[in-house]
C-alpha cells in the first residue's frame, strides 16, 4: 500500500440532489462498510505551503508557521 489510505470509496447513493449513503472498501482486506453521510468532502491531498494566507494578516497557530 502506498500513502495513508485505508479505505477507498466503492459505491454512493443519492436522492438527485445530494449524496446520501456511501460504500467504502478497505483497500487491504475488501471489508466493506455502508455509510449514512450528509455530506462527503473529497481530500486529494495537502500541500502545507500557506504562502499567500500569509499575507492576508491572520495569526497563525506555531503548529501552522510553515
Amino acid at each position: 500500500m502506498i500513502g495513508l489510505t485505508t479505505e477507498v470509496i466503492h459505491q454512493y447513493s443519492n436522492n438527485g440532489e445530494t449524496i446520501e449513503q456511501v460504500t467504502i472498501s478497505h483497500v487491504e482486506t475488501d471489508e466493506i462498510q455502508v455509510l449514512n453521510v450528509d455530506a462527503v468532502i473529497v481530500n486529494h491531498g495537502l500541500k502545507s505551503d500557506f504562502g499567500p494566507l500569509r499575507d492576508w494578516g491572520w495569526i497563525w497557530e506555531s503548529s501552522m508557521s510553515g
